[in-house]
């Protein structure tokens, strides 16, 4: 046996550090599909929503109207009596594993809060306290517990349909909020996090602790800036984007994911400037549209130029990802029709190598082999 070669090839194949996910992408609705007997004629590009279910849910346009949809079913359509109120204007849905969606609607000239079949909250009520009096789209956990940002006289704040999470002057990690992102999250334990402002700085917040703020130092980085719409997992790592001297990464507030110049299947990231999103597995998926690509950090997902049930994507936007990895993202295509796509993960493909590591071990694994044969010879 040649023990020196067999050391070399032994320490090359450790070098393998991990394989890059495949995925199978179709088409779940475009432009001129028959959905819910009616024809699309386009669907909506903000913020896709899918479970862990895959059902995927999203806002789509019709000849006459509009209606939420999940996969092939139109869910709540403008027309539609909730709770004594007529719809007539619907946002953009989040969906939860029991396949119900929250959103915000409109009815008239009033806004309000619903889940499927419910009015939950409209404006003018009083929740903690406070009369509120506009509303962001909300977002939902599998309890049923939705979360949404409001204006009210005199400030604003994070709501649920049952009480106030935060506003103007409370004091979270000692410090005396005065300004409130408007686009939280919230996990299945009931830990909401959210970006909020006080004097002399901003940071990331849980409705109970300060978890970062502008000014720390993560992985060498120092943030300068802390963006409004981060994501929390169940397990309760919060994950936001964040912008320093030379970019804009993704982080956790002990750690940096990624960070805009890092080259994932040999295509550079450029920008960062959509909701942080992570899964149970600590997959991160994001939208860049300088690149042309929707990544994870482990490779691409999807790209401009990819070919999808004979449409070439011509431009991309918003996604999400469910705890199995797979992703609902919207697409434009080179005809100019627009389409809701689930990316599914499969097999993993060939796995890469670090290249350092490779260099490295074959440095060392020849220092060896060397060291060897000088023994050898010598006896």
């Amino acid at each position: 046996m040649n023990f020196p070669n067999l050391l070399v090839v032994t320490l090359l194949s450790n070098a393998v550090l991990f394989a890059s996910p495949i995925y199978t992408t179709s088409i779940i609705a475009q432009t001129g599909d028959i959905v819910g007997g009616q024809t699309l004629t386009g669907v909506v590009g903000n913020h896709p929503g899918i479970n862990n279910n895959d059902q995927v849910a999203y806002e789509g346009f019709y000849n006459g109207g509009a209606a939420l949809f999940v996969d092939h079913t139109a869910v709540q359509r403008t027309g539609d009596v909730v709770s004594g109120v007529t719809l007539t204007g619907l946002g953009s849905p989040s969906i939860d594993s029991a396949g119900i969606l929250s959103y915000r609607g409109y009815f008239g000239a009033t806004a309000g809060i619903f889940t499927t079949g419910t009015l939950l909250v409209q404006e003018g009520a009083v929740i903690g306290g406070k009369t509120v009096t506009f509303f962001n789209d909300p977002t939902s956990n599998d309890s049923g517990t939705v979360v949404f940002y409001s204006l009210y006289p005199g400030g604003d704040g994070l709501f649920t349909q049952n009480g106030a999470v935060a506003t103007i002057g409370s004091v979270i990690g000692g410090k005396t909020l005065d300004n409130l992102g408007s686009s939280p999250a919230i996990n299945n334990a009931g830990t909401f996090v959210f970006e909020a402002s006080f004097a002399g700085g901003s940071g990331l917040f849980t409705q109970n602790a300060l978890l970062v703020q502008v000014g720390d130092t993560i992985a060498g980085h120092t943030l300068t800036f802390i963006e409004t719409a981060p994501g929390i997992t169940n397990a309760g790592t919060a994950v936001f984007y964040a912008t320093d001297a030379t970019g804009t990464g993704i982080f956790t507030p002990n750690s940096l994911i990624l960070h805009t110049g890092d080259v994932i299947g040999g295509k550079v990231v450029k920008t960062l400037n959509s909701a942080a999103l992570m899964n149970s597995s600590g997959t991160v998926v994001f939208s860049d549209q300088f690149a042309g690509a929707i990544f994870t950090q482990f490779g691409v997902v999807a790209a401009v130029g990819d070919v999808v049930g004979g449409k070439t994507i011509d431009s991309l936007g918003s996604v999400a990802i469910n705890d199995s990895g797979n992703v609902a993202f919207y697409a434009r295509f080179t005809d100019n029709t627009t389409g809701i796509l689930l990316a599914q993960q499969q097999a993993q493909a060939t796995p890469e190598t670090s290249t350092s590591f490779l260099f490295g071990g074959g440095l060392l694994a020849l220092g060896i082999t060397s060291r060897l044969r000088r023994r050898a010879c010598r006896s």
